[in-house]
Protein backbone atom coordinates (compact mmCIF):
# COMPACT_ATOMS: atom_id res chain seq x y z
CA UNK A 1 0.00 0.00 0.00
CA UNK A 2 3.00 2.43 1.00
CA UNK A 3 4.13 2.05 -3.02
CA UNK A 4 0.34 3.12 -3.60
CA UNK A 5 0.56 6.14 -1.69
CA UNK A 6 3.64 7.56 -3.44
CA UNK A 7 2.19 7.09 -6.85
CA UNK A 8 -0.84 8.82 -5.71
CA UNK A 9 1.15 12.35 -4.20
CA UNK A 10 4.18 12.16 -6.85
CA UNK A 11 2.01 14.38 -9.33
CA UNK A 12 1.44 16.77 -6.42
CA UNK A 13 5.02 17.20 -5.77
CA UNK A 14 5.90 18.31 -8.87
CA UNK A 15 3.37 21.41 -8.75
CA UNK A 16 5.63 23.59 -6.76
CA UNK A 17 6.80 26.00 -9.38
CA UNK A 18 10.46 28.16 -9.62
CA UNK A 19 10.13 31.71 -9.27
CA UNK A 20 8.95 33.68 -6.06
CA UNK A 21 8.49 30.81 -3.67
CA UNK A 22 7.13 32.47 -0.75
CA UNK A 23 7.64 28.77 1.20
CA UNK A 24 10.42 27.30 1.26
CA UNK A 25 10.67 23.75 1.54
CA UNK A 26 13.07 23.11 4.46
CA UNK A 27 10.43 25.01 6.47
CA UNK A 28 7.91 22.88 5.92
CA UNK A 29 7.23 20.69 9.26
CA UNK A 30 5.25 17.84 9.60
CA UNK A 31 1.08 18.32 10.37
CA UNK A 32 0.76 15.86 12.65
CA UNK A 33 1.61 17.16 15.89
CA UNK A 34 4.26 14.66 18.35
CA UNK A 35 1.54 13.44 20.86
CA UNK A 36 -1.51 13.11 19.08
CA UNK A 37 -3.75 10.67 21.13
CA UNK A 38 -4.93 9.51 17.01
CA UNK A 39 -1.93 7.85 15.94
CA UNK A 40 0.42 5.34 17.48
CA UNK A 41 2.87 5.62 14.79
CA UNK A 42 3.73 8.03 12.22
CA UNK A 43 6.70 9.06 9.76
CA UNK A 44 7.90 11.64 8.38
CA UNK A 45 10.15 12.22 5.03
CA UNK A 46 11.68 15.65 5.35
CA UNK A 47 12.96 15.03 1.87
CA UNK A 48 9.22 14.45 0.57
CA UNK A 49 7.52 16.31 2.72
CA UNK A 50 5.80 13.72 3.29
CA UNK A 51 3.83 12.23 6.19
CA UNK A 52 2.53 8.57 6.71
CA UNK A 53 0.35 7.51 9.35
CA UNK A 54 -2.25 4.03 10.13
CA UNK A 55 -5.62 5.50 11.24
CA UNK A 56 -6.48 1.58 11.90
CA UNK A 57 -6.46 -1.42 10.45
CA UNK A 58 -7.01 -1.48 6.80
CA UNK A 59 -6.79 2.54 6.70
CA UNK A 60 -3.81 4.39 6.03
CA UNK A 61 -2.99 8.58 5.77
CA UNK A 62 -0.74 10.17 3.80
CA UNK A 63 -0.09 14.04 4.23
CA UNK A 64 1.95 15.84 1.43
CA UNK A 65 2.77 19.29 1.81
CA UNK A 66 4.39 21.17 -1.14
CA UNK A 67 4.65 25.19 -1.64
CA UNK A 68 5.12 28.47 -3.73
CA UNK A 69 2.84 31.11 -3.37
CA UNK A 70 -0.05 29.39 -2.28
CA UNK A 71 0.75 26.22 0.81
CA UNK A 72 -0.82 23.11 -0.51
CA UNK A 73 -1.46 20.39 1.76
CA UNK A 74 -2.84 17.03 0.69
CA UNK A 75 -4.69 14.97 3.50
CA UNK A 76 -5.50 11.16 1.36
CA UNK A 77 -6.92 8.37 3.44
CA UNK A 78 -6.37 5.16 1.68
CA UNK A 79 -9.27 2.39 2.64
CA UNK A 80 -9.12 -1.07 2.41
CA UNK A 81 -12.43 -2.41 0.31
CA UNK A 82 -14.15 -4.21 3.06
CA UNK A 83 -13.82 -1.04 5.41
CA UNK A 84 -16.30 1.13 3.05
CA UNK A 85 -19.86 1.67 2.99
CA UNK A 86 -20.53 3.45 -0.26
CA UNK A 87 -22.95 5.76 1.31
CA UNK A 88 -23.21 9.49 1.25
CA UNK A 89 -23.07 9.33 5.17
CA UNK A 90 -20.02 6.86 5.41
CA UNK A 91 -17.64 9.32 3.14
CA UNK A 92 -18.70 12.12 4.92
CA UNK A 93 -17.46 10.64 8.43
CA UNK A 94 -14.23 9.91 6.33
CA UNK A 95 -13.22 13.91 6.03
CA UNK A 96 -14.21 14.84 9.41
CA UNK A 97 -12.27 12.07 10.30
CA UNK A 98 -9.36 12.97 8.52
CA UNK A 99 -9.45 16.72 9.66
CA UNK A 100 -10.08 16.51 13.02
CA UNK A 101 -7.47 13.88 13.79
CA UNK A 102 -4.74 15.28 11.72
CA UNK A 103 -5.57 19.11 12.79
CA UNK A 104 -5.99 17.76 16.44
CA UNK A 105 -4.81 20.84 18.88
CA UNK A 106 -3.82 23.01 16.17
CA UNK A 107 -4.61 26.12 16.88
CA UNK A 108 -6.24 27.47 13.27
CA UNK A 109 -8.49 24.51 13.38
CA UNK A 110 -11.43 25.83 15.66
CA UNK A 111 -11.81 28.82 13.71
CA UNK A 112 -12.65 26.76 10.36
CA UNK A 113 -13.55 23.43 11.63
CA UNK A 114 -17.70 23.97 11.60
CA UNK A 115 -17.71 25.87 8.88
CA UNK A 116 -15.58 23.26 6.46
CA UNK A 117 -17.77 20.17 8.16
CA UNK A 118 -20.75 21.82 7.39
CA UNK A 119 -19.85 22.75 3.71
CA UNK A 120 -17.87 19.22 3.32
CA UNK A 121 -21.60 17.06 4.51
CA UNK A 122 -23.54 20.04 2.12
CA UNK A 123 -21.59 19.80 -0.87
CA UNK A 124 -20.33 15.75 -0.92
CA UNK A 125 -23.80 14.29 -1.43
CA UNK A 126 -24.14 16.60 -4.71
CA UNK A 127 -20.79 15.69 -6.16
CA UNK A 128 -21.13 12.57 -5.36
CA UNK A 129 -17.75 10.08 -5.63
CA UNK A 130 -15.04 10.20 -8.55
CA UNK A 131 -16.42 13.93 -8.39
CA UNK A 132 -13.93 16.66 -6.76
CA UNK A 133 -15.87 19.54 -5.07
CA UNK A 134 -14.42 22.71 -4.00
CA UNK A 135 -15.32 25.72 -1.80
CA UNK A 136 -13.33 28.70 0.40
CA UNK A 137 -13.57 28.69 4.05
CA UNK A 138 -11.95 31.60 5.27
CA UNK A 139 -8.46 32.53 4.49
CA UNK A 140 -8.29 28.89 2.91
CA UNK A 141 -9.85 26.61 -0.03
CA UNK A 142 -10.38 23.16 -0.08
CA UNK A 143 -10.47 20.37 -2.86
CA UNK A 144 -12.25 17.62 -1.87
CA UNK A 145 -13.02 13.74 -3.51
CA UNK A 146 -13.96 10.67 -2.81
CA UNK A 147 -11.90 8.09 -5.07
CA UNK A 148 -14.00 4.20 -5.02
CA UNK A 149 -14.52 1.57 -7.07
CA UNK A 150 -15.52 -1.86 -5.58
CA UNK A 151 -13.22 -4.65 -4.83
CA UNK A 152 -10.01 -1.61 -4.87
CA UNK A 153 -8.98 0.33 -2.27
CA UNK A 154 -10.47 3.84 -1.83
CA UNK A 155 -9.15 7.07 -1.37
CA UNK A 156 -10.78 10.06 0.64
CA UNK A 157 -8.54 13.18 -0.52
CA UNK A 158 -8.90 16.68 1.19
CA UNK A 159 -6.29 19.37 -0.09
CA UNK A 160 -6.52 22.44 1.54
CA UNK A 161 -4.66 25.42 -0.14
CA UNK A 162 -3.72 28.88 1.82
CA UNK A 163 -2.20 31.63 -0.39
CA UNK A 164 0.77 32.80 1.11
CA UNK A 165 0.74 36.76 1.67
CA UNK A 166 3.51 38.89 0.85
CA UNK A 167 4.04 42.12 2.02
CA UNK A 168 7.23 44.44 2.83
CA UNK A 169 6.02 46.63 5.69
CA UNK A 170 8.52 49.02 7.32
CA UNK A 171 8.81 51.59 10.27
CA UNK A 172 8.08 55.35 9.01
CA UNK A 173 9.35 56.98 12.67
CA UNK A 174 6.76 60.03 13.02
CA UNK A 175 8.82 63.35 14.35
CA UNK A 176 8.36 63.63 17.97
CA UNK A 177 6.77 60.35 18.98
CA UNK A 178 8.66 57.82 20.44
CA UNK A 179 9.27 54.97 18.53
CA UNK A 180 7.37 52.17 21.38
CA UNK A 181 4.26 54.46 20.86
CA UNK A 182 4.90 55.05 17.47
CA UNK A 183 2.31 52.76 15.20
CA UNK A 184 2.90 54.59 11.82
CA UNK A 185 3.61 52.06 9.10
CA UNK A 186 4.00 52.90 5.60
CA UNK A 187 4.28 50.13 2.09
CA UNK A 188 6.92 50.56 0.05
Amino acid sequence: MTACIWLMLAPAAALSQPGECRIRAEDLQPVIRRFNPYFSSHTWDSAAHLEVAPMGPGMTLSIAQHGCTRHHTIFTLLLEPALVTPADSFWVRQFHRILRRALWQHPEYPAFQHEVESLIADRFPLAGVNTSFNFPAGILNFICEVRYEPQRPASVRIEMIRFLFREKIEAQPLPGIPDAQDDGWKQP
